[in-house]
């Protein structure tokens, strides 16, 4: 399916434009900590500090460790941008995120 057959316009890459925008009011993007793997690649490549510094946009970082099927420990990094004012969906995400690790039968 092409983007023009879609009936919704996607978000991916094009967080940061949507929030700007004010049609998006958070963007939340995962990053495994692996060598070679940058938060700049979990972001998409997008600018988001020169927001976060104006005050446009409030950033949260959360870490979550996970245990693979091998056993490994993993950590995750956890991104969330907001709108002013939308701070709350973080905790609300967050709590997702817990519940599906810890109660929703996926490993932790």
């Amino acid at each position: 399916m092409n983007d023009k057959e879609r009936p919704y316009v996607l978000h991916t890459n094009r967080e940061l434009e949507m929030m700007l925008a004010r049609a998006k009011p958070m963007a939340v993007f995962a990053h495994e900590k692996v060598d070679g793997f940058e938060k700049s690649d979990a972001l998409a490549n997008q600018d988001f500090a020169p927001h976060v510094a104006a005050g446009t946009l409030s950033e949260h970082v959360r870490t979550r460790t996970i245990s693979l099927p091998s056993g490994t420990a993993m950590d995750i990094d956890y991104w969330f941008y907001t709108l002013k004012g939308e701070e709350w969906r973080v905790e609300a995400y967050w709590l997702l995120i817990d519940f599906l690790h810890h109660r929703g039968g996926a490993r932790n």
